[in-house]
């Protein structure tokens, strides 16, 4: 099994954050990247993350996507068609679950579509602020342990 250890960008050299970390203050940009982190590395999304909130900056804007526009963006990544609808249906179903005043843990979101144990992990550590947190993810085993 692999080592925990810091995320390794392109050249080599570790990232200075997250991308978690650059999200925390919008939990559903965050959530949107830990969707899209599934089978894709870091430095993949990197290059498309800003162009996509660009055009879709919010839940309703997203939820509202034409599908094909969303997976042109997106086609960098791999099953675009698929990812696409994933994340137009978890945008309409965040967007009900946070205008109903969404519950104060991270377990809430596990309910919505295409949300997995990283997104919920990221949620709870980056957007609750916990550090009780027990992830099977390996960067963000290394990130708790570098906080202890």
């Amino acid at each position: 099994m692999a080592e925990p250890g810091p995320p390794i960008d392109p050249e080599g050299n570790p990232y200075r954050r997250l991308v978690q970390q650059h999200y925390s203050h919008d939990p559903w940009k965050q959530t949107v990247c830990c969707i899209l982190l599934n089978r894709t590395r870091r430095c993949v999304l990197d290059r498309i993350r800003h162009r996509l909130f660009r055009a879709f900056p919010n839940p309703a804007a997203m939820a509202a996507a034409d599908p094909e526009r969303l997976a042109r963006i997106i086609r960098s990544l791999g099953f675009q068609n698929r990812r696409a609808r994933a994340l137009i249906r978890f945008s309409a179903e965040y967007e009900e679950w946070d205008g109903a005043g969404r519950p104060g843990d991270a377990e809430g979101l596990r309910d919505l579509y295409a949300v997995g144990d990283y997104a919920v992990d990221s949620w709870a550590i980056f957007v609750d602020g916990r550090r009780d947190v027990v992830p099977t993810d390996l960067k963000l085993i290394w990130w708790l342990a570098e906080r202890a």
